[in-house]
């Protein structure tokens, strides 16, 4: 009996033991919470402190607030009718004076390609180069054959 009244009192005193122990780790745990809570909250607050500033960094952030951009004023295209009267509307106002466009004939037949193609492909017929603009848009169809390139492009 006595075997068995010990046996008893141990599963109690060891149930004891892990009742304080879980009691003990979680004032444990709360407290290191706590803690870390404390530490992050402090350790954040570090940046509220007055702290000397870098001049080197003052220089450039009172340099980008006092700058201010500015964009150029677009003018309206001014166009001198009377010039363009005298000029006509023959080809040769297309080309700087003293040059002259080729003659070269040509073949070229495009059907319902891009216009910027079409130029393209008619200023590498005669190996020149041309600006066309992005805002060019269109298509069109083209049937070439034997045709002077001054008289094709223009």
């Amino acid at each position: 009996m006595n075997l068995k009244f010990l046996c008893k009192n141990k599963n109690k005193h060891w149930r004891v033991i892990a009742l304080r122990c879980s009691i003990i780790s979680k004032s444990i745990i709360r407290l290191l919470l706590i803690v870390s809570f404390l530490a992050v909250y402090l350790g954040c607050a570090d940046g509220l402190k007055d702290t000397k500033k870098d001049p080197f960094f003052e220089k450039w952030s009172t340099l980008a607030e006092d700058s201010k951009g500015h964009t150029p004023v677009q003018q309206p295209k001014k166009i001198d009718l009377s010039t363009l009267a005298k000029q006509g509307s023959s080809t040769d106002s297309l080309v700087p004076a003293g040059k002259q466009l080729p003659t070269k004939k040509i073949n070229l037949t495009m059907r319902q390609a891009e216009l910027k193609s079409v130029l393209r492909a008619l200023a590498r017929s005669v190996n020149l180069n041309i600006l066309v603009k992005n805002d060019l848009k269109g298509e069109t169809t083209i049937d070439f054959r034997g045709v002077p390139w001054d008289q094709a492009f223009t």
